[in-house]
């Protein structure tokens, strides 16, 4: 692979290249090895050169979620004040609290690459 480099282009470091990918080290490494990222070898080990228009991306990708998971937890915050009120323990609440609780359970899980998580989503629209 021909070594890429410019002023769009940033230099990141395998740990961090593997998080942003949702890989391990040793893949980041392998994929590097097998020529299909462009790499360089610095003083601390490998910098992978990666597109700054993909690094902006994820990290408002990343602004978004972190605001969701506040939107959510408020969500859950009233809903249990909400529960509080009720006078039936067995209200309707109870439904509504399960998916939100869900939601929030799996917010903080932002390894998975978005391709996966948008694929995961397309199957469960389709399937409706």
């Amino acid at each position: 692979m021909k070594k890429v480099e410019s002023k769009s282009t940033q230099k990141l470091g395998v740990k961090a290249y593997s998080n942003l990918i949702g890989k391990s080290d040793k893949t980041v490494y392998k994929m590097i090895k097998d020529g299909l990222i462009a790499a360089k070898k610095g003083k601390n080990g490998y910098e992978v050169i990666v597109d700054s228009y993909i690094l902006e991306g994820y990290n408002d990708m990343h602004k978004e979620l972190n605001e969701l998971k506040s939107l959510l937890n408020d969500l859950d915050k009233r809903l249990q004040k909400l529960e509080s009120k009720s006078v039936n323990k067995k209200a309707p609440l109870k439904k509504v609290n399960k998916p939100v609780k869900k939601a929030v359970a799996k917010a903080p899980q932002v390894k998975k690459p978005l391709k996966k998580v948008l694929k995961k989503k397309v199957k469960k629209s389709t399937k409706k």
